[in-house]
């Protein structure tokens, strides 16, 4: 179907006119007419989270923010089944930019700003 599939071509979607807006959209509004409502807030980081790795057994979420310092560099482990924060680890004085999860689960590789990478190892007597 041309058009991307509408019958009509793409000048005919449904809401393909931008819209003026005053500001950042509240919570409301993206929870009503967004395809991924809100579900879960998590607090801890500082700043704007920068990446995020789940998992693959999907028990656990690792997340890292903007940071211009060593103590904002950290990153934090979360149980995905409660959502608490189960710990926070610290190698790197700028912005972590990527977080991956080994194929076994066991290890978190994390890179960062601060020109390193680091790998972290969950520990036998605790969940992380």
């Amino acid at each position: 179907m041309p058009g991307g599939g509408y019958t009509d071509g793409p000048d005919f979607a449904p809401c393909a006119a931008p819209a003026a807006v005053d500001g950042p959209p509240l919570e409301e509004h993206l929870a009503q007419n967004t395809l991924w409502p809100e579900v879960h807030k998590l607090y801890g980081h500082g700043n704007d989270v920068y990446c995020l790795a789940v998992s693959r057994d999907g028990r656990y979420a690792a997340s890292a923010c903007v940071a211009k310092s060593a103590s904002a560099a950290e990153i934090w482990v979360w149980a995905v089944a409660s959502w608490r924060g189960v710990a926070q680890l610290a190698a790197h004085t700028l912005t972590v930019t990527s977080l991956a999860w080994s194929h076994n689960d066991r290890y978190l590789a994390a890179c960062s700003r601060d020109r390193s990478f680091s790998v972290f190892r969950r520990g036998g007597c605790s969940d992380v």
